[in-house]
């Protein structure tokens, strides 16, 4: 029988330039070529026309978007350091990627499916999670620390969805999330429908991913593409003139690093004896709307590798509050910050097993899957996640890509406080008002 993929790709960008990447005004367009931007549902005479529809939105932005991605973030930072051998590894991946890929696939979702993603999430009501997540989505840009977002589906030429896929599920992402609908040839012209996916994504993210798809599925039902930017630059920008070659001390050993630094400078600063761990919060743009939070064992001769240990031991609750703390701590003098240059990507080894140890179980079964809005028989079949982070003297660059396959079957001077970066370390990037972990890593080795 010949089985079908739906494909569900989210990008989280943080880049030093920024584009939009707006949905186009007409209701309809020829469907001569793909990919071509498309309204809503086939007219039989080589057109289709958009359905307008609206949906209630939210007024104001409260705790359950930040709340229920920030407690994903800590259950999958988990579930990778589940095994000995993870705890040593350098990780970094994106929380807020990978919940907007699930909140494209969860408005696809009934029954248990549904209730599954939403417990996992953390998500009492959808309709809600849409409404703050649209919010958040549209929230203005402040000075350099610029956050925008786009989206686009590309629906088979050969598959005909459920009518609920018309008539309910793509209006609704349509509204809330701004997505695009494309005509793909994923059959007849896989290497150019390849292309043109992947000429969207570089171009939505102004190169940082290029070719991330090697060759389309020719049974692709249809693939869900997000993207998001964020322009990161420091606010207190470090002078490449104060970077040196440094040692830093891994888990694994020491290793010489190009260490950044700043001297006799104001940063909000924390210390928490209940946990033993103490913060640095490095803001962005003048608006310091977002914000890198750093996390180090509070004694100085705490083990290289205790900074994990430390904060994994705390639940979800004390993990927030520290966090919270940090970013809003009163602003100290530091004597000297020193943070090393460093980049990384990390991909997240069977993600699939870990939604599943998470409580998402019934999407990945081909028997229990109920995704009735894209179309009956429909499963998960698997699902991975990749992200990369660079950090320099001006500023932040990061990407994360998310991907869902689904198949049908069938303060004061005297302190003198030092910040040296120079072990295993945690860091976050949040935004600073709704608290919501953007990324999410540790540094062990450099």
């Amino acid at each position: 029988m010949k089985r079908k993929c739906l494909t569900i790709l989210l990008t989280l960008t943080i880049v030093s330039g920024i584009m939009g990447c707006g949905q186009g005004d007409e209701n309809s367009a020829k469907k001569d070529n793909a990919p071509i931007s498309l309204g809503v549902k086939d007219n039989g005479d080589g057109t289709v026309t958009a359905t307008v529809a609206e949906y209630p939105m939210a007024e104001k932005l409260d705790g359950t978007l930040a709340g229920g991605i920030n407690q994903f973030a800590y259950d999958m930072a988990d579930t990778i350091l589940a095994k000995d051998e993870s705890r040593n590894d350098n990780y970094v991946f994106s929380p807020y990627s990978i919940c907007s890929a699930l909140t494209l696939l969860n408005n696809a979702a009934l029954g248990e499916t549904q209730n599954q993603i939403n417990l996992t999430m953390g998500i009492s009501s959808l309709e809600e999670w849409n409404k703050q997540l649209q919010k958040y989505m549209n929230q203005p840009s402040v000075g350099d620390a610029l956050l925008r977002s786009a989206n686009s589906l590309w629906l088979s030429d050969d598959y005909t969805p459920a009518d609920r896929f018309y008539d309910t599920y793509y209006p609704l992402v349509d509204f809330y999330f701004d997505a695009e609908l494309f005509s793909a040839d994923f059959d007849g012209k896989p290497e150019e429908t390849t292309e043109q996916m992947n000429r969207w994504i570089s171009d939505a993210t102004e190169g940082m991913i290029e070719d991330f798809i090697d060759m389309v599925d020719p049974s692709t039902v249809l693939s869900m593409v997000n993207a998001v930017y964020f322009d990161g630059k420091w606010k207190l920008p470090f002078t490449a003139n104060a970077t040196y070659e440094q040692t830093f001390y891994g888990t694994k050993g020491e290793s010489k690093v190009q260490m950044m630094h700043q001297g006799e400078t104001y940063f909000a600063y924390y210390e928490d004896e209940e946990t033993g761990l103490k913060g640095i919060s490095l803001p962005y743009g003048e608006g310091e709307t977002k914000v890198m939070n750093i996390l180090l064992p509070l004694a100085d001769d705490e083990a290289v590798s205790n900074v994990g240990e430390l904060f994994y031991a705390l639940d979800g609750k004390t993990k927030t509050g520290l966090l919270d703390k940090v970013m809003n701590a009163d602003k100290q003098l530091i004597a000297t910050l020193a943070l090393p240059k460093f980049s990384m990507e990390y991909t997240i080894e069977d993600l699939p097993g870990k939604l599943q140890q998470m409580g998402i179980i019934d999407a990945f079964d081909p028997i229990s899957a109920d995704l009735s809005y894209i179309g009956e028989d429909i499963y998960v079949s698997d699902a991975s996640h990749m992200a990369k982070i660079e950090v320099d003297e001006l500023g932040t660059k990061a990407a994360a890509v998310t991907v869902i396959c689904t198949e049908e079957s069938a303060m004061m001077i005297e302190n003198y406080i030092e910040f040296i970066v120079d072990r295993p370390f945690i860091f976050t990037i949040q935004d600073k008002e709704s608290g919501m972990i953007l990324f999410m890593g540790q540094v062990n080795e450099l």
